[in-house]
């Protein structure tokens, strides 16, 4: 039962996440068109604030979520031919 209540919050946070992404994304689409349209009046730059708003909660509420990634590949790990470090681009995810 615990384990069900757990999933539901944590689909709800996912999609609360979701729709503040999608927010900050159309508001600062909205505030860049504003400011380049009608210029740096009230109502753009209540935009910015209000995209900045929601950037500020999206990293205070999210921010210590973001993912740990793993260190760099040591030498001797990974065999590219010449025995030299090479960088992944792709970066394990550490659990």
């Amino acid at each position: 039962m615990q384990e069900i209540s757990n999933q539901r919050i944590e689909r709800r946070w996912a999609a609360f996440r979701m729709v503040l992404g999608m927010l900050q994304m159309f508001g600062a689409a909205f505030s860049l068109t504003l400011l380049a349209l009608t210029g740096a009046n009230k109502v753009s730059l209540s935009a910015v604030v209000v995209t900045g708003v929601l950037t500020t909660i999206s990293v205070l509420l999210f921010g210590s979520r973001r993912p740990r990634w793993s260190a760099p590949i040591a030498e001797g790990e990974r065999k590219d031919g010449e025995g030299e470090r090479s960088v992944s681009m792709h970066r394990k995810f550490r659990p």
